[in-house]
């Protein structure tokens, strides 16, 4: 008992102290586990929080993956437009099938010659039966301007058929030809009509010698009379088919014109192509990220019950609560459809009145440095970006979507879709174009398309530019990976400019179109360029009322 009472006792005088030690450890423990479980919350909000952003940015990045792939897809038909339009290997064949016809021509005129002069030494050659005088065989006949009548071949034929004939040593002409003709009649009428026998002798001789030189003569002009009848025959079925052009070769005219065209469209088509697939690329990532962001908000919506962090304003406008059916997804994602058909003939326009500008009053021989090209690329890019009355940036908004209901119309038919399909919400439809209409005439999308197109430009440069006109930098500097002394006579040195003319630099200009339409390192630049990426971002993001936090 006495224990109990002491304990009591010791109770009353200390219960102040006890009392506040008993609310101390009490407090104490009712705050460690309050501090716990807001510990555990955070933990597991934090992790929430990190998981969402994961699955936030795993989309995302997918999304971007799939914008690359969809542009490769849309890339052949867009290319098979360009190239079709603006064909250039068409007009270099045609240039290069001139150059070997002309080469050809000049060949068959350097044979021309061996081949006449021994079609004229080949009668001379051919001698008679009964000719005595072997020496005249050697030298050919020479022929007059005029051809003798079918009369005098057929006389003179018959003259040598009666008497054997001798060649004189001097080939006749074909006046001497018509004085034969006379001659052979006097010796025929004489032989019908005999002279009287009072004659002497030398009238005799002088008579059998004027008979030997008239057939010596007729027999030198055999030759010549075969030539004047092939003459006379190849008179009556025209010029010699040797002679005659050959066809295809151009003209000096047609080779400038050609050329002139050639030059205005390799600048044309490249510029082109690097301008609507920019275009292109900047409209898939716009596209892909609005749906994008109604995907992901139909998944937040699945865990709208369990996660009262987050919650979803419902659309009264809309019978769907704001989400998209698939059928208005495919008809959205058609809207490409008016850029790869339409738009990129209105950008080749604009183009085409740039190049006719500032490249067509440059001369084809102009010799041009790494800086004469870069200005004349500089030139061109403003007089395409920028309007020349007011100096703005121009809208690219008509190259890419179609302004009017209209052309939505023509876009939706030409697509195969119709206003009048069924389970459609054209309303849907016309919202999400008028959202993509506002991001491109942001400020925003002018400075991203900006960044792309230096992009883009920077590697045409380097592949068309850089490679053939770059300045040629001694190896044995460039390659130096030793301190040496530099010579003060080597510090005022600068490497030597190359330069091409605009004709030679015209293939590779060209040549870059295809490497556009292709991909490659071109599409494979919009993925490093941070200022899309960021613009990617604002557009996925951007869900207005439709996501608020309470």
């Amino acid at each position: 008992m006495s224990l109990l009472n002491s304990v009591k006792d010791y109770v009353k005088r200390h219960r102040r102290g006890l009392f506040i030690t008993a609310t101390i450890a009490g407090g104490g423990y009712l705050a460690g586990r309050y501090a716990t479980g807001k510990i555990r919350d955070l933990q597991e909000k934090a992790s929430a929080e990190r998981m969402s952003r994961e699955s936030l940015k795993r989309r995302f990045n997918q999304n971007q993956n799939d914008c690359v792939f969809t542009v490769l897809s849309l890339l052949p038909a867009l290319g098979d437009h360009i190239l079709h339009d603006m064909n250039i290997e068409a007009a270099w064949a045609k240039l290069q099938e001139s150059r070997k016809l002309e080469k050809l021509e000049e060949k068959r005129k350097a044979q021309r010659p061996t081949v006449e002069s021994e079609q004229q030494g080949t009668p001379a050659e051919v001698q008679p039966k009964g000719s005595d005088n072997v020496d005249t065989a050697d030298k050919p006949a020479t022929k007059d301007e005029s051809a003798p009548s079918y009369a005098a071949v057929a006389s003179a034929q018959a003259d040598t058929a009666e008497k054997p004939a001798t060649t004189d040593e001097s080939a006749p002409s074909y006046a001497a030809v018509a004085n034969t003709e006379i001659n052979t009649e006097g010796a025929s009428h004489s032989e019908v009509h005999p002279p009287a026998k009072e004659k002497n002798i030398s009238t005799e001789m002088t008579e059998q010698q004027q008979d030997a030189k008239t057939r010596d003569r007729a027999t030198a002009t055999g030759g010549e009379l075969d030539n004047s009848i092939g003459s006379l025959v190849s008179s009556f079925h025209g010029e010699d088919p040797a002679s005659l052009p050959i066809p295809g070769i151009l003209d000096k005219k047609a080779k400038y014109l050609l050329w002139e065209e050639i030059k205005t469209t390799s600048f044309t088509r490249t510029l082109t192509a690097i301008y609507s697939v920019t275009l292109l690329t900047l409209l898939t990532h716009i596209q892909l990220n609005l749906l994008g962001r109604f995907m992901y908000m139909w998944s937040v919506s699945v865990l709208q019950n369990t996660e009262p962090s987050i919650r979803l304003q419902p659309d009264r406008d809309s019978p769907q609560n704001g989400f998209l059916d698939p059928q208005t997804e495919r008809m959205y994602l058609s809207a490409s459809w008016w850029l790869i058909h339409r738009g990129w003939k209105r950008c080749s326009e604009k183009v085409k009145e740039a190049v006719d500008d500032i490249v067509g009053s440059i001369p084809l021989k102009s010799t041009l440095s790494y800086n004469d090209a870069d200005a004349i690329i500089s030139q061109l890019r403003a007089r395409i970006e920028y309007d020349q009355r007011t100096h703005r940036p121009i809208n690219f908004r008509s190259f890419m979507l179609p302004d009017n209901e209209e052309e939505e119309a023509e876009l939706l038919r030409e697509a195969g879709f119709t206003e009048g399909d069924t389970g459609v919400d054209m309303t849907a439809l016309r919202r999400l174009l008028d959202e993509t209409r506002d991001f491109i005439d942001s400020p925003d999308f002018l400075s991203v398309l900006t960044s792309c197109l230096d992009e883009v430009f920077a590697i045409f440069d380097r592949h068309a530019l850089a490679k053939n006109l770059a300045p040629i930098v001694d190896p044995m500097v460039a390659n130096s990976s030793r301190i040496e002394e530099i010579p003060a006579d080597s510090v005022l040195q600068q490497p030597s400019v190359k330069k091409l003319t605009l004709a030679n630099l015209l293939p590779s200009i060209s040549r870059q179109a295809h490497l556009v339409i292709a991909g490659n390192e071109y599409l494979n630049a919009f993925a490093y360029i941070k200022e899309l990426q960021a613009f990617s971002a604002f557009v996925y993001t951007h869900y207005d009322e439709e996501m608020t936090a309470p």
